[in-house]
């Protein structure tokens, strides 16, 4: 049934509809290059698109490999595509947004094991906290404040680096993405996105993301329909609801009509992304 749908929405968008549910990880660009390559006439292409974000360079990557098959490309949000997953919203021609659909600011956060006992460490609560005691606390005797040095000694210096290092790509790169024919100019997109007083849970509806400039489209009766249709069939699938951490749980899809549906599992036996075909044959060849 959920295949019918997309057929049906292709058919009201006249393009090829290639599904991601998934976090914007890395090893996604492998599984989404053989769903582009097996679209036989790449005229237009709609990304269905539901993510909760991850890491920002795997948007630009996205993006430009996209690029490579389409010279543009829309992105169908039925939820939410935040953070990360709003960087890469930036680079489409148009946003087909529900109106439950948004977007969300972007707050780089990173992560290391072995440092800080694996806390996540969040660029704009980092920034927000440095900027107040500037502005707030003055040093004494030309020494640093204590407020400043308490940063310093709670968060490895590599991880202020490597946050401020992705908030310099994102300035650097997130206008090409845009372009030029936006309402405003890009810089004042990604500021809006990236350092307006908003906490990192708020969401921008499609209202207010057609206030901040790009090109939002809102689906007719029928195609809003079919998209809730396709999401609510993949949410039961992947059990997004559920938001425990069960192994042998498929974590996430990428699906088309022209290629199938791949997943990704975390089994005993295999862990990573697998094209369901291939899946169904290693269990009959174990069982």
């Amino acid at each position: 049934m959920r295949l019918q749908y997309i057929k049906s929405l292709e058919s009201l968008r006249e393009s090829s509809i290639i599904v991601m549910v998934s976090g914007m990880y890395e090893d996604v660009l492998e599984p989404l290059a053989r769903h582009l390559e097996a679209i036989e006439d790449p005229q237009k292409l709609s990304l269905f698109l539901r993510t909760g974000g991850g890491d920002t360079t795997t948007s630009f990557n996205i993006v430009n490999m996209i690029k490579q098959y389409f010279e543009e490309f829309e992105i169908i949000i039925p939820t939410v595509a935040h953070s990360a997953g709003t960087l890469l919203s930036l680079g489409a021609s148009k946003l087909l947004m529900t109106r439950q659909a948004s977007l969300s600011p972007f707050d780089p956060s990173v992560r290391n094991e072995r440092i800080n006992n694996g806390m996540n460490i969040s660029w704009r609560d980092m920034n927000f906290f440095m900027s107040s005691a500037t502005e707030n606390l003055s040093t004494t005797c030309g020494q640093t404040h204590p407020m400043h040095t308490l940063i310093d000694s709670q968060v490895h210096p590599l991880l202020i680096g490597h946050a401020e290092r992705t908030v310099s790509q994102i300035r650097t790169y997130a206008p090409h993405l845009i372009g030029t024919s936006r309402k405003r100019p890009p810089e004042d997109i990604i500021h809006h996105f990236m350092e307006s007083n908003t906490h990192h849970n708020y969401r921008f509806y499609r209202d207010e993301v057609e206030r901040i400039g790009l090109p939002v489209v809102h689906p007719t009766k029928v195609e809003e329909k079919l998209i809730l249709s396709i999401f609510d069939d993949i949410s039961k699938e992947l059990d997004l609801s559920n938001h425990d951490n069960k192994r042998g749980k498929v974590k996430a899809l990428i699906e088309s009509t022209q290629y199938g549906k791949t997943v990704c599992i975390n089994t005993k036996e295999y862990e990573g992304w697998i094209d369901e075909s291939e899946r169904f044959g290693k269990a009959k060849k174990s069982s």
